[in-house]
């Protein structure tokens, strides 16, 4: 038996009910009980998650795909614009164009390092993102919540039966935070004439001008690459069936409208 039949084997004795519990937890309970409800789990359930720090710390909120990668700390202009447009925050559909123009590339769970990606699909969504480490490990933000060490299926139940490893961001992409401007400002041409204050044009006219170049650079990957489909293998979890917990009503950031799409 190979590595990774042998983590597809450890990923199926993960009880379903326990990582329905990890959900119920952590997006039903108040978030100052997650670190003492998820250790007194373990009489349940033993597993081997641990809290690595408080997620609600920071200049901004951010959530699995921003930690994972390397969004943590936007500028002042692109917060304003994620929490005035929907579709201009670092969430599934920013992580399906990483994809679908290969700055992310796939690799297989053999070949991940300490610092590789792993993205959770569920019905081929992306739901969730964390950080490989060389011991096998995953460092990820849950929700609105906490940053946990845990086994790769140990997670809540909404995040998916299906992971995908990458490397991290390609150079050629530049910064991450370069990357994202150049995927907001499309977004932003589109939404053009449509927000409701000038106080919000203005910030838009400035992050349009201020991340032309990424654009420009954005525009030219995605026409170079079709699609993820030509850079992608999938590790499923064995024998899964599809989640019927809801969405988490997790939000990267403050926004006018709740959304269930990121962790």
């Amino acid at each position: 038996m190979n590595g990774e039949e042998r983590q597809r084997t450890a990923a199926g004795a993960v009880p379903r009910e326990f990582r329905r519990e990890l959900y119920r937890i952590t997006e039903e309970q108040l978030l100052p009980s997650h670190v003492e409800a998820i250790a007194r789990l373990r009489g349940s359930y033993p597993h081997s998650i641990s809290f690595v720090e408080d997620g609600t710390i920071g200049p901004h909120g951010y959530n699995c795909f921003m930690y994972a990668l390397s969004l943590r700390h936007l500028s002042q202009n692109l917060v304003d614009i994620a929490t005035r447009v929907e579709a201009a925050h670092p969430g599934s559909d920013f992580v399906v164009e990483l994809l679908d123009t290969c700055y992310l590339q796939e690799i297989g769970h053999a070949e991940a390092r300490d610092g590789s990606v792993l993205i959770y699909f569920e019905a081929r969504v992306p739901r969730h993102a964390g950080v490989f480490r060389q011991d096998g490990f995953v460092i990820s933000k849950w929700g609105l919540g906490h940053v946990w060490r845990h086994p790769i299926f140990e997670v809540p139940s909404y995040y998916g039966d299906e992971v995908r490893f990458f490397h991290s961001l390609v150079p050629a992409a530049g910064t991450p935070t370069k990357l994202f401007e150049g995927f907001v400002v499309p977004v932003l041409i589109v939404f053009d004439g449509s927000f409701e204050t000038d106080e919000t044009s203005d910030v838009v006219t400035e992050v349009v001008a201020t991340a032309s170049s990424a654009a420009s650079a954005y525009l030219v990957g995605t026409s170079r690459f079709s699609s993820s489909n030509q850079c992608c293998t999938t590790m499923r979890l064995a024998g899964a069936a599809v989640s019927s917990d809801p969405p988490p009503p997790s939000l990267i950031i403050r926004k006018r409208r709740p959304s269930g799409e990121t962790s």
